[in-house]
């Protein structure tokens, strides 16, 4: 018998998440994103005269000394930045317990960053997976890229699939990325992980692991956990969605990943900023 098939995502939630991209475009979600997420360098512009809001370490003392008025010198940050965005298509994404559903909350993440990511001009690339890369997006940095995976993955259909080998993206992507890139990976992260794997890929790449919580699922295993009837034996002796996700927030932390955690309860607009202030705080 053959996977079962479904779409990502009802025709209506794109429709709105379209809507959502548009209203957020010229605020300050894409503001923060290009602040947290800097170029890898900068580029001298040009000198100007100096103003009050000016550092002094901007002041180019040389030609202060050959024309004997302040000017500051002016750079344009180069954000040849490469950024890879991967959403987890497992089967376990795909559990509809109560809106909304996992693969809503990762899809809206996934398609807030691929458009953030295009919209200041960084090379990016988006990848689908489960126990293996099941579609790739090769990098690109010009906008109309986004409407092109958009288009895509609205009319796209899925094998519903368990996410026992989904730990093997980690050597897939380490295998696949020349350069060193910001590593976006969206997952409930109900799958085992290979710590050699994982630090591997985090010693030459940058990796942010935003964590799908569904809060209604979580509540039905820890009821199940506590139960203590013969007949839930076999259940009971299973690591449940709580401990799975549990234990592996806890191995990204310890070799140093920003998790970011959105519950089904949230808003992951909301989240995903408070975590890009904090990211330009710390920067």
């Amino acid at each position: 018998m053959g996977n079962m098939k479904t779409k990502l995502a009802e025709d209506l939630f794109f429709n709105q998440q379209l809507l959502q991209l548009y209203m957020i475009s010229n605020k300050t979600f894409i503001g923060d994103y290009k602040t947290a997420f800097k170029g890898i360098g900068l580029d001298f512009y040009q000198n100007r005269l100096y103003s009050q809001d000016d550092s002094i370490r901007q002041i180019n003392w040389y030609l202060f000394a050959k024309l004997r008025e302040l000017y500051v010198k002016e750079y344009i940050e180069d954000r040849n930045r490469y950024n890879v965005i991967c959403l987890d298509i497992s089967k376990s994404m795909f559990i509809k317990i109560k809106k909304p559903y996992k693969m809503e909350q990762a899809l809206g993440v996934a398609l807030l960053l691929l458009y953030s990511s295009l919209k200041v001009g960084d090379n990016t690339c988006f990848l689908l997976f489960s126990d293996d890369v099941k579609l790739f997006f090769p990098f690109k940095k010009n906008f109309n890229t986004f409407f092109q995976i958009f288009s895509c993955l609205k009319n796209l259909t899925v094998d519903l699939e368990a996410s026992f080998e989904c730990h093997k993206i980690f050597e897939k992507l380490f295998n696949i990325l020349k350069k060193r890139a910001h590593i976006f990976l969206v997952s409930d992260f109900i799958f085992r992980l290979d710590e050699k794997l994982l630090q591997s890929l985090t010693q030459k790449h940058n990796l942010t692991a935003i964590t799908i919580i569904d809060d209604e699922e979580r509540r039905i295993d820890s009821l199940l956990k506590n139960r203590s009837s013969f007949e839930y034996s076999s259940l009971l002796k299973q690591e449940t969605y709580y401990e799975t996700y549990y234990k592996n927030s806890s191995i990204l932390k310890k070799h140093n990943i920003d998790v970011v955690p959105i519950s089904s309860i949230n808003n992951p607009l909301s989240t995903l900023q408070n975590f890009l202030r904090s990211k330009r705080t710390v920067n």
